[in-house]
């Protein structure tokens, strides 16, 4: 019975979700011409740096690098804490600096299981909502697949997109900028050492 419940909860969230344990397609939410783009660009690189989770973690870890400076300040109602954030972007780039098991469980450590609002469907207009997504996005790419657990992410290629595509969406609520998708591409790519693409159109 125990069994049955557990897979029962992992079915649960996962639809909340919108996404497939171990899928290696994007959700529907994940699916324009912009993300479409995006996640092309995103697997070539990837590939580039060797196609395994060590290269999606650090693709991810780059949307993340470019995307916190958007983030809001501390106090009031804001979605994520610039020392969450923080914790969250250290444990990616500690796996990457050192993988072993510990830190891969540590990155895990930081997901919350327990959270069921999400960018994609609550708070789409939010830029700090979609900052948080890119976060945990790459804590998956870090863990996606090496263990069974409550929470069950698409594969470690499938997070570095959408890392990347939550990443476009911060940038396009934030006022910020006037170069959306091109400046954060160009951000990955200096903090990667590639070459960022030219994107027509912005999401």
């Amino acid at each position: 019975m125990a069994t049955v419940l557990r897979l029962a909860g992992t079915a649960i969230r996962c639809a909340a979700l919108h996404y497939s344990p171990g899928a290696m397609t994007r959700p529907a939410w994940a699916s324009s011409a912009s993300d479409d783009a995006i996640a092309s660009w995103v697997a070539s690189v990837i590939t580039s740096l060797g196609d395994d989770r060590m290269a999606c973690a650090r693709v991810a870890l780059s949307a993340l690098v470019v995307v916190s400076p958007l983030s809001s300040p501390d106090g009031g109602d804001v979605v994520l804490q610039s020392t969450a954030l923080a914790d969250k972007r250290d444990a990616v780039a500690r796996w990457i600096s050192d993988p072993t098991a510990e830190n891969q469980w540590l990155a895990r450590h930081l997901l919350d299981p327990t959270r069921q609002l999400h960018a994609w469907s609550d708070f789409a207009i939010l830029t700090d909502a979609w900052i948080l997504e890119t976060a945990d996005f790459a804590l998956h790419a870090v863990w996606s697949g090496s263990a069974t657990w409550y929470l069950a992410p698409p594969s470690p290629r499938i997070c570095a997109e959408l890392a990347a595509i939550s990443a476009s969406r911060a940038f396009a609520t934030s006022g910020e900028s006037r170069h959306g998708t091109g400046a954060l591409v160009i951000g990955m790519a200096a903090q990667l050492g590639v070459a960022a693409p030219l994107f027509s159109h912005d999401p």
